[in-house]
């Protein structure tokens, strides 16, 4: 892609025209992808968007921490700005509400009864109609329903609610044994036989994971039902069998609620590691519910 240089001398546009103090980069930089779609970056922390005739550019520039630090136009006219500036304005400023998102959540661990931390998230079972497990051990479904800001775009709403699921589950795998994970969005192809197949059938092809759409709502409200009881450290650890959780976990979430955007990166990467590593006995878990016979 040519240097925008070459065909105008670009300048900065004041921040309050496109929000830059209020918006999110990452949401900011894909409501202009709509507009510019051709994109590339020439050096670290400048990005410079075009349109397809390449006639017309965004330089953005970011600073340390990948912060929108300025924008300049190039060969934009006012017609332009005025439309681009728009689309912002009512997706990610006008229209601003709090809501509760919802998305469907496999883990590892088979638990009765919702964890709920405050009014910021919580894991709820499943209705009862959907494709479960028969037995402890495998992918069970739960219902993850985070606070969030809903705007009007659809796009944005979604990204919005994976957005904070995504700081959620890096907690849950790092401080327990189990697996939380969200399915895939895509489509996913795998060679594979079923359960009821005869042994030595051919193999077929499947379409792989777990895909519930009429289970994802961006405006919904906390499921109601029994909570699970959380146990103190000692009697919690004592009684390896109970499927309860641990008092432990919501006051680590109280630290992390409660920090600035820098601290709560740094603790997701903290978690990720964790969850990476080891899974040792020692770590807070979720308990699988016995299986009575």
């Amino acid at each position: 892609m040519e240097s925008a240089s070459k065909h105008a001398k670009p300048y900065q546009l004041d921040r309050s025209a496109f929000f830059l103090d209020r918006v999110d980069t990452a949401e900011f930089c894909r409501i202009l992808r709509n507009h510019l779609p051709e994109y590339c970056c020439p050096k670290d922390r400048r990005e410079i968007l075009s349109n397809r005739e390449r006639s017309k550019w965004l330089v953005i520039d970011l600073d340390g921490k990948f912060r929108i630090k300025s924008v300049a136009p190039v060969g934009l006219t006012t017609a332009d700005l005025y439309v681009i500036q728009r689309d912002i304005k009512e997706k990610l400023i006008d229209n601003q509400e709090d809501a509760i998102g919802q998305l469907l959540l496999l883990s590892s661990a088979q638990v009765e009864g919702r964890f709920c931390y405050k009014q910021e998230f919580q894991i709820a079972p499943a209705p009862t109609e959907v494709p479960r497990m028969e037995h402890a051990f495998g992918e069970h479904p739960y219902l993850l329903q985070l606070t969030y800001k809903r705007s009007s775009d659809q796009v944005t709403n979604d990204l919005r609610i994976r957005k904070r699921a995504f700081e959620v589950l890096p907690i849950l795998n790092g401080l327990t044994r189990s697996r939380f994970f969200l399915p895939a969005k895509y489509k996913v192809f795998r060679w594979g036989r079923l359960t009821s197949d005869p042994v030595g059938a051919d193999p077929k092809r499947f379409q792989d994971g777990y895909l519930m759409p009429q289970l994802e709502s961006d405006n919904t409200y906390f499921c109601d039902g029994p909570l699970i009881e959380q146990l103190s450290m000692t009697e919690y650890y004592r009684i390896q069998t109970n499927p309860n959780y641990p008092l432990i976990l919501p006051i680590i979430l109280n630290s992390f609620w409660i920090a600035c955007s820098h601290y709560r990166q740094n603790s997701i990467k903290s978690y990720i590691a964790l969850a990476c590593g080891l899974r040792c006995p020692g770590k807070f878990c979720w308990v699988p519910v016995r299986q009575h016979s």
